[in-house]
């Protein structure tokens, strides 16, 4: 969990959130302040993940295995601990538009 006393600048070739917790703000307490998350590289250079690619925010679980059982998975399973990304913010004002 962010201190949302001031602006968040992120700089990385890569997140991978392995088995973890990437939290930023909470549903009880949004970061309130601009978060901002640059993924730096070229496709020549940059370290490349397996299966995920480069330049990448990837969530997986322990072991980085391939999951059949999909979304009604338990979060801690033979394969390891399921990393989640959470991200709340300020609530939106308006969620429509007129087309």
């Amino acid at each position: 969990v962010r201190d949302d006393t001031m602006d968040l600048n992120m700089d990385a070739e890569y997140i991978w959130v392995k088995g973890g917790t990437f939290e930023l703000g909470t549903e009880q307490r949004p970061f309130m302040h601009k978060a901002t998350i640059t993924l730096h590289g070229d496709k020549y250079s940059a370290v490349r993940l397996p299966v995920v690619g480069a330049k990448c925010l990837a969530v997986s679980n322990q072991h980085f295995t391939i999951r059949e059982s999909g979304d009604g998975a338990d979060a801690e399973d033979a394969e390891g601990k399921i990393g989640t990304l959470d991200i709340h913010g300020a609530p939106r004002k308006k969620v429509w538009t007129r087309l």
